[in-house]
């Protein structure tokens, strides 16, 4: 049953996929690179690479959405 659910869930495509177009910058200066995005119990869910850690994460869309834009010189101030 668990299964199947998650199934119909996956299923569901993601509304906004030009948001997964821009990488964007967390408040500590982080650079998040979205890759993916779930829909979870009603509620859709960024997943991220954040390539300068080596890891991967996961948000809430309306998180996501309220962070800056990466420009070039964010990414290179964070890559220095």
């Amino acid at each position: 049953m668990f299964k199947e659910m998650w199934a119909d869930e996956a299923a569901v495509k993601y509304p906004n996929k030009g948001l997964l177009r821009f990488d964007r910058i967390r408040e500590d200066g982080e650079l998040l690179h979205p890759y993916a995005a779930l829909k979870s119990n009603g509620e859709w869910f960024i997943r991220l690479y954040l390539p300068f850690l080596h890891e991967y994460a996961e948000m809430p869309e309306i998180d996501f959405l309220a962070l800056p834009i990466a420009t070039d010189v964010e990414v290179k101030r964070r890559a220095s």
